[in-house]
């Protein structure tokens, strides 16, 4: 029995010989080589895993609890994860697939309240309880930035936008503003839509100021400033004949101040 016993620890001794060697091969001095490793307290209690047996390597921060509240993963898109003490993940920090950084806030139902987006094109966007996005603030490509508040139904409600050509736009359940205020072409404007008619009002604060009415083609049948009241001419049949009635269009007066297609879906 005794020298059965001599046997076996002489083998163990020998096969923990060939593995430090194989280790010693395979690594440099002073290089320690693993799958994973925990790291205990004084206490006994892990506080730390660090795992590569999977292709995207991992560190482990554990609670009191024995459970694992902080997750960092590294490899092609590295990611942060916090946890609260029901396990739920709150925050995350990564790189999508196009390597553009985000911050991601969640609520105690695992829903995505609120993210933040860097790269070329930064954003903030809010959602409510539905996961319908109620607040945004972007980057124009102008160099200015712009704010967007939603209805309930994440349809755009307001939208103010800085830049060269600030202003605010309000909305009722439209692709269009209903009303609008801001700088056009360097001048201060008021515009005032019919959700029916399609017919619009603007005060234009230039020289002169004035009150255009603007049907629902772009063309201003009436305008009135300090010079007068001008009613358009109606056009001539004739193609040829130069056209009287329009003294601002659509495209020269309103498209630079309206945010259009907000709420195209």
């Amino acid at each position: 029995m005794a020298s059965f016993t001599q046997s076996l620890i002489s083998c163990l001794a020998l096969s923990c010989s060939a593995a430090m060697m194989n280790l010693s091969a395979a690594a440099p001095a002073g290089v320690l080589e693993c799958q994973k490793l925990l790291l205990k307290g004084p206490d006994g209690r892990v506080c730390i895993i660090l795992d590569a047996t999977d292709s995207k390597p991992t560190i482990s921060f554990i609670d009191s609890k024995g459970k694992a509240n902080l997750f960092l993963t590294g490899g092609d898109s590295p990611t942060l994860i916090l946890k609260n003490k029901t396990d739920q993940e709150v925050i995350t920090v990564s790189l999508d697939k196009d390597q553009t950084p985000q911050i991601i806030m969640k609520d105690k139902k695992n829903l995505t309240r609120m993210q933040i987006q860097g790269g070329d094109s930064p954003a903030i966007f809010i959602k409510n309880g539905q996961n319908e996005v109620v607040a945004t603030m972007l980057l124009l490509q102008d160099g200015g930035a712009a704010v967007g508040l939603a209805d309930k139904d994440g349809d755009v409600a307001a939208f103010m936008r800085g830049g060269t050509s600030p202003s605010v736009s309000f909305f009722q359940k439209s692709v269009e503003p209903t009303a609008a205020v801001g700088i056009s072409q360097n001048v201060p404007h008021m515009v005032l839509s019919s959700p029916t008619t399609k017919d619009n009002i603007v005060l234009h604060g230039g020289d002169p100021t004035s009150v255009l009415f603007v049907d629902e083609q772009g063309d201003v049948p009436i305008l009135l400033s300090k010079q007068g009241l001008f009613q358009a001419k109606k056009e001539s049949s004739n193609q040829e004949e130069k056209k009287e009635g329009k003294i601002f269009t659509k495209e020269d007066l309103l498209n630079p101040l309206k945010d259009k297609k907000l709420n195209v879906r």
